[in-house]
């Protein structure tokens, strides 16, 4: 029941678009994606847009030559529990201020 969810649901009707219902693995799915291969961390209610993005390609709503745009707010660290599970079984190397400096 969000708060402005009747009032989303009217944009989306007027705008004759579609709304999508997308599971947590599949959200899950996307941040890892975003995480991995773009470097940036979401909390997993900003990964739901491109989640419901992939599931719109894979179902055929989507031209995948269409320039296609995910806003993507909220810090994964707000979520330490998403950020363990990402990072588990990674070798994560630290970096010293020499390699940064470049002396």
């Amino acid at each position: 029941a969000p708060p402005d969810g009747d009032l989303a649901l009217k944009f989306v009707r007027n705008s004759q678009g579609w709304a999508v219902s997308v599971p947590d693995a599949e959200t899950y799915v996307a941040q890892k994606m975003l995480a991995q291969h773009e470097g940036i961390f979401v909390e997993p209610a900003a990964a739901i847009g491109l989640a419901a993005v992939m599931r719109d390609l894979r179902d055929g709503k989507l031209d995948p030559a269409a320039p296609i745009v995910c806003i993507c707010t909220g810090s994964g660290f707000k979520d330490t529990t998403a950020a363990q599970a990402l990072s588990e079984g990674v070798e994560i190397p630290l970096i010293k201020v020499e390699e940064i400096l470049g002396d």
